[in-house]
């Protein structure tokens, strides 16, 4: 089976201009780009959670390698030196504190 003719004509720019007013087609925006797909929006965030997790990420496991470690019965270990003469002890009776040594 063949379709009739038509009298509806597709819609197209120029296809009812004659071709001497015709000057072609506007040109075309590009499409957007996804703000997501940028990696100038996360490539400094994901720069810095790395160079974060460099710095952390030592000083966490050296304090939790010192807590987590089997303590002596008879005395505490230090976790941390502040400056020269604080230091953070854990203790196994009491807990982590703060000591300032003398002398």
């Amino acid at each position: 089976m063949t379709r009739p003719p038509s009298n509806v004509t597709h819609f197209a720019r120029d296809r009812r201009r004659p071709p001497k007013w015709s000057m072609g087609l506007p040109p075309r925006k590009p499409p957007p780009r996804r703000r997501w797909a940028d990696p100038r929006r996360y490539l400094p965030a994901v720069a810095g959670a790395a160079l974060a997790a460099l710095v952390a990420l030592p000083f966490a496991a050296d304090a939790l390698a010192a807590i987590a470690r089997p303590a002596d019965p008879q005395g505490c270990r230090v976790v941390f030196v502040t400056d020269g003469d604080t230091v953070t002890i854990h203790c196994p009776r009491t807990g982590t504190e703060r000591a300032r040594l003398l002398g």
